[in-house]
């Protein structure tokens, strides 16, 4: 579901709602008609829409003051934001200036005057592409909870949740409670193995989609900011439909994740713990919490493996990709598509090792099979070259010549698929001798370093940033040994003797594009820009790692740049 799609959602939602008490604080689209809203109560709830329908799907709830309860007070602060907003502007640090006074993030986003300047909310720290903030004080307690989430491929069916407490006594326990009757399972029982810190505590929950009759989903949540007491895992209860979380130190930060798949929820979580981690700045050496990892590359069509669906004897069939060590990526076995149709949970995962050596799992989502992995490819050993067979029950959709895939994180692709009506030894091995060869070019034929320039790097004010469009294929490409000698390199690329559509942008260091240097159609040639450390709306950045990425037709390089203020 798109941007786009998702607030249209929204608004017919909140247009069809007849409960003002309902109204939430704020709503973030997790994707395919999956929402998590913050309530004005001080919840947050996970559900689906159907029609114009609110579908609850779990809740996490805190121990709310008797008097707030009974409603004997005004309905606490709340107020929504995100990065790049006036007051709660984030660089590369959540500790920033944004008022010019010399402090930083003196006065959050809570409805006071805390620096005593006059001014309300002026320098806080905004999170994420939204966050919502509840804060309510009661006589000497003061209770807050913060809402991120970013809209990122890799992060948008995540949303975290930040309570904290300050004076009248410790914080009793969080509770995440689901809302039909299902279990919450460790994920160390319900996955064989896991990407991330065993210690860090995981729990996947099974739950019926609402909307639709004999389809699943899948909910997941993870403890962060945890002390040895909550690692030992003797404080963290799940009880059924119920899982209790302590507040240690009047803190405690969750992360919470619904999805189609549990291979897509357990790699959500693992995202969730590398966010929440941050990273460090090689300049400063300062660590920065609540900094996205970079969003992972899509691959250009032509470096995508080929794929044969085949027919197997005994109404099952496969689908067979030859992977070269570039394109082996975590597709989501239980999403692939052809023509719009699923071709449902799959049944046994084989990895062929270029040197014929074969490992193979079985498949379920099964919540009765604990011993089932979660992460098959690391199950399996698949690196490198090899060849991917994933076998499926029932018959194999018709000839197509497009297979749609998912990553484990969301994102798409489309491969080309050949279908065969029976199964074919030579067939095969014909295919997957063809998809070697186009996947061993293809992973051959990437743009030269040479292409991108600048000076100074490291530079302090400003750097010229100088980019070449190749006029033949010996210029373009990084030729790595003596086989490409076969290849004409003076071939003219296919636009070279005309325009070709040419973008230079720099990245940061979590994998946001900060600015724009240029974009439009050139011809072949040497061309220019400048950057001066700025964003695209003009403000300074911080100091630190960014990333010039210059992209030419489907083919791009990317240069590192040191930025020191």
């Amino acid at each position: 579901m798109s941007v786009r799609a998702c607030k249209l959602l929204i608004l017919g939602l909140f247009l069809t709602s007849s409960a003002p008490a309902a109204d939430p604080v704020v709503e973030y689209c997790l994707g395919a008609g999956i929402l998590a809203r913050l309530n004005a109560g001080g919840e947050v709830e996970l559900g689906v829409v159907d029609g114009a329908t609110w579908l609850p799907l779990a809740e996490l709830q805190w121990p709310q003051p008797e008097a707030y309860r009974q409603q004997d007070l005004p309905p606490p602060f709340t107020a929504r934001s995100r990065e790049g907003e006036p007051g709660g502007r984030r660089g590369f640090s959540r500790d920033a200036d944004d008022d010019g006074d010399g402090l930083v993030d003196e006065d959050p986003l809570d409805g006071r005057d805390n620096d005593g300047d006059g001014r309300i909310d002026e320098d806080y720290a905004a999170i994420g592409h939204g966050m919502g903030v509840w804060d309510l004080i009661v006589g000497e307690r003061g209770t807050r909870l913060e809402t991120y989430h970013w809209t990122y491929p890799n992060l948008a069916s995540l949303v975290f949740a930040v309570f904290s407490q300050h004076g009248g006594g410790p914080a009793g326990p969080l509770r995440l409670a689901l809302h039909q009757s299902a279990a919450w399972l460790h994920a160390d029982d319900l996955c064989a193995t896991l990407a991330t810190d065993g210690q860090i505590p995981q729990f996947i929950a099974k739950v019926e989609d609402p909307r639709y009759a004999g389809r699943s989903l899948w909910l997941g949540a993870v403890i962060l900011d945890l002390d040895s007491r909550q690692r030992a895992g003797t404080r963290i209860r799940a009880e059924g439909d119920n899982l209790t979380v302590p507040v240690l130190d009047s803190y405690q930060a969750l992360a919470l994740a619904v999805g189609p798949t549990r291979l897509r929820v357990v790699q959500d979580l693992a995202s969730a713990i590398r966010l929440q981690a941050g990273a460090t700045d090689p300049v400063t050496g300062r660590r920065v919490q609540w900094l996205p990892p970079a969003v992972p590359a899509e691959l250009p069509v032509d470096q995508l493996p080929a794929v044969l669906l085949r027919q197997e004897q005994g109404h099952r069939f496969s689908l067979v990709f030859r992977v070269t060590s570039e394109q082996l990526r975590r597709w989501d076995p239980d999403q692939f598509q052809v023509a719009e149709t699923a071709l449902g949970q799959a049944e046994q995962i084989t990895w062929i090792s270029a040197e014929g050596r074969q490992t193979s799992v079985a498949w379920s989502d099964s919540g009765a099979d604990f011993a089932a992995p979660c992460l098959p490819y690391e199950m399996l050993g698949a690196s490198g070259a090899g060849t991917l067979e994933i076998r499926y029950s029932g018959l194999a959709p018709a000839p197509t010549t497009g297979l749609e895939a998912v990553y484990a994180d969301g994102r798409r692709a489309v491969l080309a698929c050949e279908t065969l009506d029976e199964p074919s030894t030579a067939a095969t091995s014909a295919a997957t001798t063809a998809a070697a060869a186009a996947g061993e070019l293809a992973r051959r034929l990437q743009l030269s370093p040479a292409l991108l320039t600048s000076f100074p790097n490291p530079f302090h004010t400003q750097t010229r940033i100088g980019f070449q469009v190749p006029a033949t294929v010996g210029e373009a490409f990084l030729f790595e040994d003596d086989q490409d000698r076969a290849l004409d390199l003076q071939q003219r690329m296919p636009y070279a003797d005309g325009v070709v559509s040419v973008r230079v942008t720099v990245y940061s260091l979590e994998g946001r594009e900060v600015a724009e240097l240029f974009t439009g159609p050139v011809g072949v040639g040497n061309h220019f820009a400048q950057w001066d450390g700025r964003d695209r709306d003009g403000r300074n950045l911080a100091s630190g790692t960014y990333f010039c990425k210059l992209q030419i037709d489907q083919w791009s390089v990317t240069r590192r740049l040191i930025f020191i203020r």
